[in-house]
């Protein structure tokens, strides 16, 4: 009885790998992200795959979440049967979603681009007080 049900498991666990990598083959690289915290900041650094060309590129706040989209092209270069070199040039585009360490402004406070790396940062989002009362003066 046990082996039956190991021999399911192997055979759940060979499939989900196989579905996985259909996934990642049909949506594409994923770009590596890193998240850099001061104590008013939080940086994103987004290091696209090397063969993206990424041409534009935007982002939208919602809570302590960062949704980063990646308009790109992908050159690759292939031989038919009869030798001759062909150009495929391919647009796509991407969309990351970042979970930060706190919630952010909603506009970057700076953005830059280093190449093809994207340097967006943000001003970390004032906690309201405890019931929302703030005291005055």
């Amino acid at each position: 009885m046990w082996e039956d049900w190991e021999k399911l498991f192997k055979q759940v666990a060979k499939t989900s790998q196989q579905v996985k990598k259909a996934l990642d083959d049909f949506r594409g690289p994923e770009p590596h992200v890193r998240i850099y915290e001061t104590d008013r900041y939080v940086k994103v650094v987004v290091s696209p795959m090397p063969e993206q060309k990424v041409r534009r590129w935007s982002v939208k706040v919602m809570g302590d979440r960062v949704f980063i989209r990646g308009k790109y092209e992908v050159e690759s270069l292939s031989k038919d049967d009869l030798g001759y070199e062909m150009a495929e040039l391919r647009a796509d585009e991407f969309v990351k979603a970042v979970r930060l360490p706190v919630p952010v402004e909603s506009k970057p406070y700076n953005s830059r681009k280093e190449g093809e790396v994207l340097i967006a940062t943000f001003l970390k989002r004032k906690e309201l007080p405890a019931g929302g009362w703030f005291d005055l003066p």
